[in-house]
């Protein structure tokens, strides 16, 4: 299973907690913040009070209140024994455990905003899940994570959106799967002859099985 923790609040915490609860999750190999922000400090220590959490994965921080937020997170993970780990946001990182990888790009940015672009590859023996955050498609290298993708997890984490993607749904898309409503009539002309499944969520967690 695959969890968005988004900004780490206290609304998103709670229908993570009760998702984990639900399946008997009881450990979490693998923590990954792909940036750091005030919310996620409380968000990684209430996961730690409530599961093993083996790896915690942090993103160098680009100044001084990231490597603030970042001591905290740190300090948390030493007190109920998880590893933390660093890694750098301009490159290419993969993470592997069991039969699954995780795949996150290197930092990028359309030229319009300051929030960069999010994606993120989870391939799960055959099977391979890409989320692609809002704006995704308007840079070339993290779209192109999604071409070879099973299953399209459009996320609404990233630069405002502002234009629908341009050309077809990559091939090979049996599932594809908007996070929030109002983004499917947004999206109408892009999704018209589409002939998978698709499905829309506007709970904080994205869940992916299977």
């Amino acid at each position: 299973m695959a969890i968005d923790v988004t900004n780490g609040s206290k609304p998103a915490m709670v229908d993570i907690r009760a998702a984990l609860a639900e399946r008997c999750l009881t450990e979490i190999d693998v923590l990954m913040l792909t940036d750091i922000k005030r919310g996620h400090t409380g968000a990684v220590r209430s996961l730690l009070q409530c599961r093993v959490v083996h790896r915690i994965l942090l993103p160098i921080p680009s100044d001084e209140y990231e490597s603030f937020l970042l001591e905290d997170i740190r300090q948390a993970a030493k007190e109920y024994g998880a590893e933390a780990i660093l890694y750098s946001h301009y490159s290419e990182n993969t993470v592997t455990f069991g039969d699954v990888k995780l795949t996150v790009p290197r930092r990028t940015f359309v030229e319009r905003s300051l929030s960069p672009v999010t994606a993120l590859g989870i391939e799960a023996g055959s099977t391979k899940i890409t989320y692609a955050g809002a704006s995704s498609w308007e840079d070339d290298y993290m779209w192109s994570f999604t071409h070879d993708a099973d299953c399209l997890i459009l996320g609404e984490n990233g630069p405002t959106v502002k234009m629908p993607p341009s050309g077809n749904i990559p091939d090979g898309v049996k599932h594809l799967c908007v996070t929030g409503e109002e983004r499917v009539g947004f999206l109408s002309d892009w999704l018209w002859g589409y002939s998978g499944t698709l499905s829309c969520t506007t709970v904080h967690r994205i869940n992916v099985e299977g």
